[in-house]
């Protein structure tokens, strides 16, 4: 039943990552496309916030294609996730800063 949980969790770290970078794709996208003036320093704060995302999803996807899962990929997953969560529009706006 543990492991069992593992697993089901190590998925969903997985597509939770691959959702997150998709729809930060579409975002920036849309925003290339649109009328609005699309600043660099948000293009690079939305691409620094990408990075964690980008990492999980690949040890992710190399963990359920070798079915080798790990707690501490769970831990770790969940962590930043939550993390992100709650201070992504703070660090959006500190990284826009930082750039602009």
């Amino acid at each position: 039943m543990l492991q069992r949980n593992q697993i089901i969790v190590t998925k969903i770290i997985l597509f939770y990552s691959i959702f997150v970078l998709v729809m930060k794709g579409i975002f920036l996208l849309d925003q290339y496309f649109s009328d609005q003036n699309l600043s660099e320093a948000l293009v690079f704060a939305h691409l620094i916030l990408s990075i964690p995302f980008v990492l999980l999803g690949i040890f992710g996807f190399f963990s359920v294609k070798k079915e080798n899962y790990s707690w501490i990929y769970v831990a770790i997953g969940v962590i930043i996730i939550i993390a992100m969560r709650i201070y992504e529009i703070d660090l959006i706006k500190y990284l826009r800063e930082l750039f602009s």
